[in-house]
């Protein structure tokens, strides 16, 4: 993620609420980013490993679904049910 991304995810999680939970599109990715009720982030590629459809937050089992396949991530952006095998690329933000 480079400088100017990386500044629009940080103003993006300030306004993020614990426990909830947003896509962010930049212009050449999209980036899901989760604050859990202890504050802690979670940014995770905005695209299901799968077909590259975009996530969505189910916020009652609080993981990224994807309305295309079925397929199914935690939080953390480990996959959890298929098709997609592969976990969600996780970004670092400091």
């Amino acid at each position: 993620m480079n400088t100017e991304e990386l500044k629009i995810v940080k103003d993006e999680i300030l306004d993020l609420n614990p426990g909830e939970a947003k896509i962010i599109e930049l212009p050449k990715r999209s980036i899901s980013i989760y604050k859990d009720l202890k504050s802690n982030v979670f940014a995770l590629q905005g695209n299901c490993t799968h077909y590259g459809c975009r996530l969505s937050w189910n916020s009652a089992e609080k993981t990224w679904d994807c309305p295309q396949h079925g397929s199914l991530f935690d939080y953390k952006g480990n996959s959890i049910h298929g098709p997609a095998i592969k976990n969600l690329k996780s970004y670092k933000i400091d």
